[in-house]
């Protein structure tokens, strides 16, 4: 038997709609995509008087701040853990490798950051780049909050597709090193007027940034956005009436993303006239 389609039937069906687009909408994700590795080689050597082993090595470029893989070693004699992480393109000198970490410690320790090592690699090329401590005054090394974990930048020197990460050597001592994120910095763009500029209210700015040798640019208006005001170097502003701070976004393939975008505030004054007496 037919049914007769009836006025409640479309209140039905438009809640219905409604229940699933917002089902979509919360699980969409709204922040943009880095440039992370794509795959990894794990392995452990030497003589090693308790447990030495990787643990989780994929949660080591998964996208989330949360989880994390471990490379633990113990006391020996040249022993070692160690993961290394392939990107599927490759970083030239002067990006940076920038590597999430922390301990299974409440405090982040030298002994942590002299007894572990990073290596960055050209598959391509056949060529290795200096292996270098986690202490090394050649990295920029950051603390977040709370001072459980940091962040590691390493500027590259030569061309690099892969990065080595090692915990124990020559004469190991015990170590739990977490990576929670692996990401690549490219170099930075040259910003037109520079990254704090002014401008008086109600008027707008050409924002113009030009990018490094092989690298894209974009402009967002907010550090985590994925729908750029503009997907080159140039963007117009509104008239402007109160300060606003616009980022700019590096990339050298499609599809993902430098570690952090460059902010570029533009500070909006309202001068107030003087006062002109008659007498």
């Amino acid at each position: 038997m037919k049914k007769n389609f009836t006025f409640y039937d479309l209140i039905v069906k438009t809640r219905l709609l409604g229940l699933l687009f917002l089902l979509l909408l919360c699980n969409k994700n709204f922040a943009q995509t880095f440039c992370r590795p794509t795959s990894n080689t794990s392995g452990i050597g030497g003589v090693c008087l308790g447990t030495t082993e990787i643990l989780n090595p994929t949660l080591a470029y998964d996208s989330s701040l949360s989880t994390y893989a471990t490379l633990t070693n113990a006391l020996g004699v040249l022993c070692f853990a160690q993961e290394t992480l392939t990107f599927n393109q490759t970083a030239r000198a002067g990006d940076q490798i920038v590597i999430y970490y922390g301990s299974n410690s409440g405090l982040l320790d030298v002994g942590l950051l002299s007894n572990a090592s990073i290596q960055p690699r050209n598959s391509v090329a056949g060529t290795t780049g200096p292996t270098v401590a986690l202490n090394s005054p050649l990295l920029n090394i950051q603390l977040l909050a709370g001072n459980t974990t940091g962040v590691i930048r390493y500027t590259l020197t030569g061309d690099a597709d892969q990065v080595r990460i090692q915990v124990g050597g020559l004469v190991s001592l015990l170590s739990n090193l977490r990576v929670y994120d692996v990401r690549l910095q490219f170099a930075r763009p040259t910003i037109a007027n520079g990254e704090t500029q002014a401008v008086c209210t109600g008027q707008q700015v050409a924002l113009s940034a030009t990018a490094a040798a092989g690298t894209t640019v974009a402009w967002y208006d907010s550090p985590t956005s994925t729908a750029a005001l503009s997907p080159n170097g140039n963007y117009t502003t509104p008239a402007l009436t109160s300060s606003t701070t616009y980022y700019v976004s590096t990339s050298r393939i499609a599809g993902c993303e430098s570690d952090a975008r460059i902010p570029v505030t533009i500070n909006v004054v309202d001068p107030v006239q003087p006062a002109i007496s008659n007498r």
